[in-house]
């Protein structure tokens, strides 16, 4: 079976190797070259120039190393190598170990084998110099357009976000929190309300939901009966549980934080959340008058 060597590009140069053998199967120097034919698409008619055809017997001095190459530039026999073609190679008449000899050596082809691209046309039509550099503007407007788009957005992100060790270090603290809680140990400050606390508060503003161990801040809107924020001044602040037997559990000091809004913040001790169960705030405004708010219902849930 004749081989097939390849798909070649026009005005390239093939080449290809063979040996020549005796009946021994030594190798030998050919007795007789013989000539080398081309035939195109399966024609009888060869090749009519042996212009371009390189023969080159014993190469590097080697015995039956034989090299042949076509230079498929060469148009001496004018259009024979073109693309789109088959081409098969054959020796003729040559005499080897006293035989004549006429084999195939090989076959190729001139881009006959991919589809053709034509770098030249765009959708059938043939592009000019000018319809390029107008395509390349074009392609140029749409990412300055996009990359404007995009600067847009970016523009809106800090300019030193957090790394991703500091992200990474709050999810810990998150972890942290949520084994404490579940392990009945203290569990971190987070802060609890406002909640109203009115003058003779019937109705309470929601109720402080925490767990045993739990430790909070918790603000405080403290208002009077009319419902207009205590106007705290110089006055001081307790904030005080008790249980709903009305038993003392502590009073404690509350620090004022906008006097004029009446808003106070008291950290829960860990003594107010020591047993699960339910309990009263109330808070005692002392100045030139003293005024009792609450209560505020506290509910402390076993783990």
């Amino acid at each position: 079976m004749i081989p097939y060597i390849g798909d070649f590009r026009t005005g390239v140069t093939v080449r290809y190797w063979w040996g020549a053998f005796a009946s021994s199967g030594a190798s030998i120097t050919r007795g007789t070259d013989g000539s080398i034919r081309v035939y195109k698409n399966g024609s009888t008619t060869q090749r009519a120039s042996s212009s371009g055809i390189t023969d080159t017997e014993d190469f590097d001095g080697v015995t039956g190393l034989n090299v042949l190459s076509l230079d498929l530039s060469d148009n001496d026999d004018a259009g024979f190598y073109a693309a789109g073609n088959d081409y098969a190679v054959v020796l003729v008449g040559a005499v080897i170990d006293s035989q004549t000899v006429n084999a195939p050596l090989f076959q190729f082809s001139i881009e006959n084998r991919t589809p053709t691209v034509d770098t030249v046309k765009v959708a059938g039509t043939t592009q000019t110099a000018g319809d390029i550099a107008a395509l390349i503007t074009t392609v140029d407007d749409l990412l300055d357009t996009e990359v404007a788009a995009i600067k847009a957005k970016t523009d809106n992100l800090p300019t030193d976000p957090a790394d991703a060790s500091v992200i990474a270090g709050r999810f810990d603290d998150v972890d942290t929190a949520i084994a404490a809680i579940a392990t009945g140990a203290s569990a971190p400050v987070l802060h609890e309300g406002a909640y109203v606390l009115k003058e003779d508060q019937n109705f309470p503003d929601g109720t402080v939901d925490v767990f045993v161990g739990d430790t909070r801040t918790l603000v405080l809107n403290l208002k009077d009966s009319d419902g207009d924020p205590i106007n705290l001044g110089t006055a001081t602040v307790a904030v005080a549980q008790y249980t709903l037997a009305g038993t003392l559990v502590s009073s404690l000091a509350a620090t004022v934080t906008s006097a004029a809004d009446g808003i106070v913040r008291r950290v829960i001790p860990s003594a107010w959340t020591a047993t699960a169960g339910t309990y009263r705030l109330y808070a005692t405004v002392t100045g030139v008058d003293t005024v009792i708010c609450g209560p505020l219902p506290m509910l402390v849930r076993p783990l």
